[in-house]
Order: structure tokens, then sequence, then C-alpha cells
């Protein structure tokens, strides 16, 4: 968002993109109540908003065209070492550096998109794509849910699966041609990605950082679809909490005097320029929310617990559009009542920037959302 101008109009322009899909998923209604139907059946904790079901439709057809060819063309032992390396790092975090290198190094060889090529639907290939993101490790709360679709369409006839794999390839000609289009001034800080991006040889991130333009709009498009189905359980909450990332301090600052609680940290307003000190005080003058400071995305889940399967504390997780997906989903797996704020822009010194950017949040909607 390379302007005020034109940040000041994001909003409106997501609640717009946003009511636009939803209208869409309106008319998919006998291939939604199926699905709803399965999905009730095999959990009593997967009921949600309508347009929840459509938008796991969304990302399968999304991830579909950005992914499958680069699915196809590893070779299947390469996305076995890698679902291995996934669960090692998970399990034992002080192999993460050399875990981390090894898989930069696998992305470097293997990860090519290849948008020359159209796949045709199959669960063969679908399977493939589930088991190649599940080894990137980035896409957890995403497999689940593309596992979910494939457990159902195997319950059904040849015909009906073909006509959701019709249904698929539909949905992402719809997403591409009308929703993309009101939302592309909003990516990539409206310069090149690969002057804003690092480009690290044997980077872990690597796919992280290299997110295709339509893969941005669809976590735009459904961050505010949760926003949405989450938003009468979180305005009855009683306490309010923001929680804002790290990147959100001066990098220059050599004397950050944050107090750590556990996974989080408190302000202590060691810097009044500081725009965490800017938002805990608006809160404070305002006495509707409090702020606290999460590390990082990586141990969202552990910082996430203390708040899980309750009704009197709301959180408003920020995160740069590419980490927001994931966090609104462990969220609302969790049972908080949450909403989603994006970042301005991604700043961050671990995976955009060198030197690292203090990033910000768009107050105006901050208050909207509360």
């Amino acid at each position: 968002m390379n302007s005020y101008r034109i940040r000041n109009r994001f909003y409106s322009d997501l609640d717009f993109s946003v009511d636009l899909i939803t209208d869409y998923f309106q008319s998919l209604e006998k291939f939604i109540t199926p699905y709803k139907n399965f999905n009730e059946k095999m959990s009593d904790d997967y009921c949600h908003y309508e347009p929840d079901y459509a938008l796991e439709f969304l990302i399968l057809s999304v991830y579909w065209n950005s992914y499958c060819g680069t699915a196809l063309n590893t070779p299947y032992p390469i996305i076995c070492i890698l679902k291995i390396l996934t669960k090692i790092r998970s399990r034992f975090r002080i192999l993460k550096t050399g875990i981390d290198f090894l898989k930069g190094f696998i992305f470097t060889v293997f990860f090519k998109r290849d948008y020359n090529n159209i796949y045709d639907y199959n669960l063969v290939t679908l399977g493939r794509l589930i088991n190649w993101l599940e080894g990137v490790g980035d896409f957890k709360e995403e497999v689940s849910r593309l596992n979910r679709i494939m457990f159902f369409l195997k319950t059904l006839p040849e015909d009906t699966i073909n006509e959701y794999f019709l249904l698929f390839r539909d949905m992402f000609e719809y997403f591409q041609n009308n929703i993309s289009p009101i939302l592309k001034n909003y990516t990539f800080n409206g310069d090149s990605k690969e002057e804003y991006i690092s480009t690290d040889f044997c980077s872990e991130d690597y796919v992280l950082r290299d997110k295709s333009e339509i893969e941005y709009h669809l976590i735009m498009v459904g961050a505010e679809l949760m926003n949405r189905s989450l938003k009468d359980k979180f305005l009855k909450t009683e306490e309010k909490i923001l929680l804002i990332p790290a990147c959100a301090r001066p990098y220059n600052n050599k004397n950050k005097k944050c107090r750590r609680d556990g996974f989080i940290y408190h302000c202590t307003e060691c810097n009044q320029d500081c725009n965490v000190f800017q938002i805990k005080k608006l809160g404070e003058e305002k006495k509707i929310f409090k702020t606290l400071i999460i590390p990082h995305s990586t141990d969202f889940t552990n910082q996430l617990k203390k708040w899980q399967n309750q009704e009197k504390i709301g959180l408003i997780a920020s995160a740069c559009v590419a980490h927001l997906f994931l966090g609104g989903y462990e969220m609302k797996k969790l049972h908080i009542p949450s909403q989603c704020i994006f970042l301005n822009f991604s700043g961050c010194s671990s995976h955009w920037t060198k030197k690292g950017i203090p990033t910000e949040i768009d107050l105006n909607r901050l208050l909207q959302l509360l």
C-alpha cells in the first residue's frame, strides 16, 4: 500500500469484495449444503458461518492453480522428506536451524511455479497437492480443510465428483476476474515483489515469501469472512485485547524494555514514538482494549492457549497478510472470540526486509472492529 490515499480505501474495497463473493457463494447452495452436512456429521464442533464452507472450496481452487504444478514436478520422495522434516521441526526446536536450511535448499531447487500448464482436477493429484502443502509446513490449517474436502469427495459418485471439480475451476475464474482486480492495488507495496522481498538462498520461508498475488487476495477476503463469522461472539466479550507483533517496534531502538510474561510481552512505554506505545495509549484513553506484544507467529498457537474455550475475553490479532489466515483459523479452532486486522505493510527483518521497518495498523479500522 504505497500511499495513504490508496491505503485509506483498502477496507472499503475489501468490504465490497467480501459482499460480492458472499453473494456469489449463495448461488452455490446445491454444492455447499452437502459439504456442510458432511462436516456436521463428522464433528459437532465444525458448525460455522455458512460462507466458510464455500471459502474452503475457494482455498482449494486458488492453491490448485498456485501450487499444483510444483507439487507434481517435485519428486514424491522429496515430498516425503519435507513432511518428515516438518514434523521433526515442530517437535524438536533445537534442530530448527539445521532443518530450516535443508528445507530451504529443497525449496530453492524444486520450487518452480508452473503457470503455463492447466492441470485437470482429480483425486490423485489433489492428494499429491495436499501432501506437498503439508511438507511445506506453512499450510497446517488449510491442509486440514483440504483433507476434509477430499474425504467428502470420496463419498460421492464419480459424476458428482466431476461436477465439484468443474465448480472449483469456475470459482477460481470468478475470483480471478471479479475480486482480484478490486484488490490488486494493495499487494506487493505497489512495487515489484523482487525489490521488496529478500531472496536469501536456502531460506526456509521461500514459499511463504513467494506467494502469488491472488493468494494475497484470497487471504484478505478469507480473513474478513472469518471476522464476520466471529463478530457477534467477539462483541459480547467483557474484555478486548489487541495482540500486536513485535515488528511494530522501532528496529533502531537499542533500549527496548518490554516486560516478558511467558510467551507474551508488555509495553513499558520506553519510547513514546513507538507504534506499540501509541496503540496502547489509544486503548487506555478509549478504555476499550488492552495491548500485548507477541514475538513471532511461529509460537502463535502456544501464545493463544491461555485464552481458549472461554467467552469473556475477545482477541484482536494483527499480522501481515501472509500470516493472518493461519492465525485466524487457529483462534477459531481454540474457540476464542476474535477478530483480525492486517498490518498496513510487511516489514519484519525475519522475512521481508534486511533492516526491518516498524509496522503499523489502521487505527480507524481497529476502532470499527471494537
